[in-house]
C-alpha cells in the first residue's frame, strides 16, 4: 500500500502488511515504524542510528509522567525569571502564561463524520466519499474503499495500528489532563482502506499511487539484533 503526499513536504508512504505487523515508512527517510499487533507494541526504528523506541500504553504513561515533570521544573524555573521582572511586564507574560495553559486545556469540538452517496474512482479503484466536519465547516473529505479491496485480515491489522495510537493519544492526554483528541485517527480505516484523503486547512491530499499483494518476507518486519533501544526521555532529562 503506497500513497503519496501532495502537500509541500511531498512524499511517499509505504505500508506493509505481513501477519497481524504493519510496517509503515516515509520513502527515503531511514525511519520506520512497526507494529506487531500480537505484542500489542509499537516500536519506531532509526536505520542511520541503528536505535529503537519501544512504544506500549506503559512505557507511554511513564514517558508522559516524566514529561510532566519536566514541563513542572521549567515551569518553575520560568515563573523565577519572571520574578526579575518590572511588575508591568512580569504581569502580561503572566497572564499570556495563563491563556496558553487554557487554551491546551480547552475540548476542541468533535468531528462529525458524513456520509455521502458520491462515488469517485482513485487510481482505477472505486471509492466512497466521506466528510469529517465541525458543524457546518467541512474539515477533511475522504474517499474509501470497501473491505474487500485488500484481505480482511490486512485491513484489520491496518485498522488496529490506528485503534492503538489513539489509546497512546487518549492515555497522553488524560496524564498530562488535557482533553481526549476530537477526531479518533481509526475512523479513517473503519469498514474499509483509506484511498485518498484531504485536509483542507492545510491545502494537503495523501492518494493511493499503488496497491499490490505479493509475498513479503519476515525479515523486513523483524528489527535487526545488534540494534540498540533508545530512550527519548533519557535524552530529554539530560538537556540543559
Amino acid at each position: 500500500y503506497t500513497s503519496r503526499m501532495n502537500n509541500v513536504f511531498d512524499h511517499e508512504n509505504i505500508i506493509q502488511i505481513r501477519d497481524g505487523k504493519v510496517r509503515m515508512e516515509d520513502r527515503g527517510s531511514g525511519v520506520y515504524t512497526l507494529y506487531d499487533a500480537k505484542a500489542h507494541k509499537l516500536y519506531t526504528v532509526d536505520t542511520k542510528e541503528e536505535h529503537y523506541i519501544q512504544s506500549t500504553p506503559e512505557t507511554i504513561r511513564l514517558r508522559t509522567q516524566e514529561l510532566v515533570m519536566l514541563q513542572e521544573q521549567f515551569k518553575r524555573q520560568l515563573q523565577d525569571q519572571l520574578a526579575s521582572l518590572p511588575l508591568e511586564h512580569r504581569a502580561l507574560a503572566e497572564k499570556r502564561l495563563a491563556q496558553a495553559e487554557q487554551m491546551l486545556k480547552t475540548a476542541l469540538p468533535k468531528f462529525e463524520l458524513e456520509h455521502t452517496d458520491q462515488q469517485e474512482q482513485v487510481n482505477g479503484i472505486p471509492c466512497v466519499v466521506l466528510r469529517f466536519k465541525i458543524g457546518s465547516q467541512l474539515i477533511q473529505e475522504l474517499c474509501r474503499a470497501n473491505e474487500t479491496v485488500i484481505e480482511p485480515d490486512d485491513l484489520k491489522s491496518l485498522a488496529n495500528l490506528y485503534q492503538f495510537l489513539d489509546e497512546l493519544a487518549q492515555e497522553v492526554a488524560k496524564i498530562q489532563q488535557l482533553p481526549p483528541p476530537s477526531q479518533p485517527v481509526a475512523l479513517i480505516y473503519n469498514a474499509g482502506l483509506a484511498l485518498r484523503l484531504t485536509t483542507l486547512a492545510q491545502h494537503s491530499t495523501s492518494e493511493l499511487t499503488q496497491l499490490s499483494q505479493e509475498p513479503l518476507s519476515e525479515k523486513i518486519f523483524t528489527i535487526p539484533s545488534h540494534y540498540k533501544t533508545f530512550d527519548p526521555m533519557k535524552t530529554a532529562s539530560q538537556l540543559p
